[in-house]
């Protein structure tokens, strides 16, 4: 399966989701000029940057994409400053190692977490952030199996290569 840049976005929300939803009340992209209130607690994922990745011959294009959570707590959290470390480790955890369910998506390496820059304005949140570096492999490979696929494969040392001359009367019969 080819993979693009919603559907990585996308399967890190869905393991979110499927990991915090009954306990966490938004899940989404990260929007920076977000003006609304955001109803916490709140994870949203924001893509920092991306890299040319290590290219790995298939003419699949590598990136290496810098990724980041921000875990939102509303300042009205009682024992906030605890609360918002036990929440980003949780993210943390998730993270750390997972693929989200995509073969073109290397394991995540460089992860680390720590207060979040994020924006309080006056809405009043606590935050957090978790960051990782992730190689993932846009568009389809040239080795693809298409067209005809051999199901015998014959192998020989030079010069005795090819059909035995002795048992071709056998093979062609």
């Amino acid at each position: 399966m080819e993979v693009d840049i919603e559907q990585y976005h996308d399967a890190i929300i869905n393991a979110l989701k499927l990991e915090f939803a009954s306990r966490v009340n938004t899940i989404d992209r990260y929007e920076p000029n977000q003006e609304n209130p955001i109803d916490t607690p709140a994870i949203l994922l924001e893509m920092e940057y991306a890299d040319e990745g290590f290219d790995q011959g298939d003419d699949k294009i590598p990136l290496s994409c810098k990724m980041t959570l921000h875990v939102l707590l509303g300042n009205q959290t009682p024992n906030i400053k605890l609360e918002i470390r036990k929440f980003a480790v949780q993210v943390f955890v998730l993270v750390r190692s997972n693929q989200f369910g995509l073969s073109d998506v290397e394991i995540p390496s460089g992860l680390n977490m720590g207060p979040g820059d994020f924006k309080v304005g006056k809405h009043g949140y606590e935050g957090w952030f978790i960051s990782w570096d992730q190689n993932i492999f846009l568009g389809s490979s040239v080795w693809e199996p298409t067209g005809f696929v051999p199901q015998t494969v014959f192998v020989g040392h030079s010069p005795d290569v090819g059909i035995d001359p002795n048992t071709y009367d056998e093979v062609t019969e």
